[in-house]
């Protein structure tokens, strides 16, 4: 399935990836000129935390989508384990609270302004 992504996605990924510079994935640390992707931890349909640069995490190809032990393939415990339960469950809230596209994408805006 492929997914569209737009400007603001494009963007977020980017930032995403700059920050954590390498696959987050403890025992890897792949950098550049791997492939890096930049995941949603909570659901990207989830437009409250959709932009939000704490819900991004950075995985080399391979513990992305392309081997057993991948995010996609393993679920939260995964991410759980990297980030910690707490702030697993703080996205989580955040995640499912209301907020239209075109709130979240006014709100990065403003958090890419300071």
């Amino acid at each position: 399935m492929k997914i569209r992504l737009g400007k603001w996605d494009k963007i977020w990924s980017k930032l995403v990836r700059e920050r954590d510079s390498q696959c987050m994935k403890p025992g890897c640390g792949k950098k550049p000129p791997y492939v890096l992707n930049a995941h949603h931890i909570r659901p990207r349909g989830r437009k409250s935390t959709r932009f939000l640069l704490d819900n991004g995490i950075t995985f080399c190809f391979s513990h992305d989508t392309g081997t057993d032990d991948s995010v996609h393939r393993i679920g939260n415990q995964f991410i759980i384990d990297i980030i910690g339960k707490k702030e697993f469950n703080r996205l989580d809230k955040l995640s499912l609270q209301m907020k239209s596209e075109r709130q979240a994408i006014k709100e990065f805006e403003e958090s890419l302004k300071n």
